[in-house]
């Protein structure tokens, strides 16, 4: 994962070196790598990603989004509604066999059950 992360830092591939902060657990760097860079990540789809694999780091993620010294930088609203997704899509997996849902639609805030529970 280190020499990949160093290919797409040379090649200026920003989407990929941010998928390899999360993927090695550097969250810490994604915003101040995005910033640098000028690119503005979707945040809430990192953000899931690594509160799935550490729910440490997702929190710490979490605060570092909407403590950002210019404001926040992802909905506070789906900052704060996402470690109830992610609960949600583990039950459906346990439920289901193993099969993931996107938790990205909703039907609203309210009602945490999948718009699309079913796979066509």
């Amino acid at each position: 994962m280190t020499l990949a992360m160093s290919v797409y830092l040379r090649a200026n591939v920003p989407n990929k070196v941010i998928a390899c902060f999360a993927e090695t657990g550097q969250t810490e760097k994604i915003v101040l790598y995005s910033k640098k860079d000028g690119y503005t990540p979707d945040y809430i789809s990192l953000l899931q990603h690594v509160m799935r694999t550490s729910p440490e780091k997702g929190a710490d993620s979490a605060s570092q989004l909407v403590n950002d010294e210019n404001g926040p930088l992802a909905d506070m609203e789906r900052v704060r509604l996402l470690p109830i997704y992610v609960i949600v899509d583990s039950l459906f997996v346990i439920l289901l066999g193993g099969r993931h849902f996107p938790v990205t639609k909703y039907d609203s805030a309210r009602n945490l059950v999948p718009s699309r529970c079913i796979e066509t």
